[in-house]
């Protein structure tokens, strides 16, 4: 599985920054979204 970052070596930094940003707004809005749902009408 870490055989094709090597062979793309100069896009995989970007690929990571994206993937990591994603996961970031993924997260962020899974929890708002949880939090919200959680709260008291």
């Amino acid at each position: 599985m870490g055989h094709w970052i090597q062979a793309r070596r100069g896009i995989s930094v970007v690929q990571l920054q994206i993937a990591l940003l994603i996961l970031a707004v993924v997260v962020a809005g899974a929890s708002l979204s949880y939090y919200y749902a959680s709260l008291p009408r």
